[in-house]
Parts: C-alpha cells; structure tokens; sequence
C-alpha cells in the first residue's frame, strides 16, 4: 500500500488503527471524511500527525469560511472514545498527535469547457502509459466514463477531435470503507510515438512540491500529507492513498490532470477532486497503476 511509503511504516500502522476504529463506530468520531498523516505548521513539531477530515457542515459553520486544523483533544467525546478502542497509551499517541481539519466536503473537479472529453464527465489528460504494443493516457476515472467510450480532445476553434477509445475505467463508487482507485484508461489510436511512455513514478512526502499540469497551465502546491482513505459524502465514493496539497491549486474540469514532483519531475499521481479553495486531492501513481495492472490485458502497464 503506497500509504507506507508515504508517510512510513509506524505512521502508516497508527493511521489504520485509528482507521478501523472510526470504522467500527463513525458517529462516535462525528463521520469523518477520512483518515490520514500529516505535515501540520500547527503542530510545531518536526513529526507527522495524524488527522481526521470532519465535515464542516456538521461540526460548526464557522468552518466553511474558514477551514483549519483543530486538535483531536479539543473534542471532549474523543477522548474517551479514544480510551475505549485503544490501550492507554495508544490513546495518548493519538491524543497527543491527533488533529482534525474541518473544512467544507470535497467535490469532484468536473466540469464542462475543458480537454478530456469522453463518457463520464468532461476533465483533463493526465500521465502518459504503454502496455505491450498499445499506448494511451491516464484520467481520472469519472472523466473516462463507462470502458468503451470514445475519447475526445478540443481541437483549435473548439471542435472535437477523437483521439481514442476507454479500455478501462474505475470511479472509487462503492470500494467499501477501505476505498479504491478513481482511475480511467484510453487507448490511443495510430503508431506509438518514438520516447513515448519514459516517465518515472515516484511516492511523494509530505512538504514535497508538486507541479500540476492542467488544462489552462501549471500550478504549483506543497504536500500536507496522505489520506488512507477519503469520502465524498452523500455519495458511494470513497477514495484510497490521497495526497492532500497545502492550498487548492485546482478547479472544476481539473479531474484526471497530472501531478509532477517539482524536485524530480517524477509522477506522483493524478488529481480526483478538492474542497473549495482550501485543497485538492491527488491520488497517488503507483496505486493506479497496480489497480490497472490487475486486469490481465494491462499486466505489464507503466510510465
């Protein structure tokens, strides 16, 4: 799971500890949206933290104008739920490095007016990927649509050029609480380029920055951290290893753009979504392209 590259194995092992127990009583931790490790100036303190996305909308008003970072020991009912699922001093590692960020929900980055068009929504290319003699683009999975779709690009003046077809499509729809991949594939037609497909990937840490290539250019933000998972409330959608950027540096009709490691130009993954002008959420390369590489057709997919 590339959550333990991200953020190591011992941060990794207290995410998914905390993880489960939110699973095993969600309202007793007020619903979060997800559950990770994280960077935090807050903190003042030179280790990761681990944090819970609540949902604005149901702790306190305030928030969605101004989303921030509030300590878990702050919420009275924690502590004591936090007691009762962990060992006394588990509950104290959490209590001492547990943080919620309470912000309005994440939104899908789709929308009408931007290059990848195809069955799904309408969103931005991403990472370019070979896999035996065939060759295609990265999306986002509701960009793509359903598999077999066929794919468009804008041409100059604003016509429709088709340059290919969906041969695989996930959208993170009802993963379950462990989420999934929200990941789209297009095949492009004709003869692959020479130097296609020579990019590397590579599992980002929190503080890294990154590029991300969208449609109407390149914008740049620091990484917080990585969400074990995350969801879209009142939808089915829960996404799985999510980077979460210091600033939102992406918009509507961003779905599916690539995300670049500024000190390497490595792929760290593509963009699925955001919140307002708080975030936007990236999943992270690897765990795409495994999901994708679990379909016999694509076994030997990379960069």
């Amino acid at each position: 799971m590339s959550l333990w590259r991200a953020v190591g194995e011992e941060n990794a092992a207290f995410v998914l500890l905390l993880s489960d127990a939110v699973q095993r009583s969600p309202q007793a931790y007020l619903n979060p949206l997800g559950v990770g490790a994280f960077h935090l100036l807050q903190a003042s303190k030179n280790v990761l933290q681990f944090g819970l996305y609540l949902d604005a909308m149901c702790v306190n008003s305030k928030y969605i104008a101004e989303p921030w970072w509030v300590r878990l020991d702050e919420f009275g009912p924690f502590k004591d739920q936090l007691r009762s699922d962990f060992s006394q001093e588990l509950a104290k590692t959490f209590l001492d490095r547990g943080w919620a960020f309470i912000a309005p929900p994440p939104i899908l980055h789709a929308s009408p007016g931007d290059v990848a068009i195809a069955g799904g929504s309408i969103g931005t290319f991403g990472a370019p990927v070979q896999w035996d003699s065939a060759y295609g683009i990265v999306t986002a999975g509701h960009v793509a649509g359903p598999i077999g779709s066929i794919a468009y690009t804008a041409a100059p003046g604003g016509k429709l050029q088709q340059i290919g077809s969906v041969v695989f499509s996930r959208t993170a729809a009802g993963a379950g609480p462990r989420g999934g991949a929200d990941v789209g594939l297009i095949e492009l037609a004709g003869t692959m380029p020479k130097g296609w497909a020579q990019s590397k990937g590579i599992t980002a840490q929190a503080l890294d920055k990154v590029d991300v290539q969208r449609n109407s250019g390149p914008a740049q933000a620091e990484l917080k951290g990585m969400y074990a998972w995350l969801a879209y409330p009142n939808t089915n959608i829960v996404f799985a290893d999510i980077y979460q950027t210091d600033t939102a540096i992406t918009q509507q009709g961003d779905s599916g753009a690539v995300a670049h490691h500024k000190g390497t130009g490595d792929i760290v993954g593509h963009v699925v979504g955001g919140t307002g002008t708080v975030a936007s959420y990236i999943q992270e390369i690897d765990y795409q392209l495994r999901v994708i590489a679990a379909q016999a057709p694509f076994a030997n997919i990379h960069l």
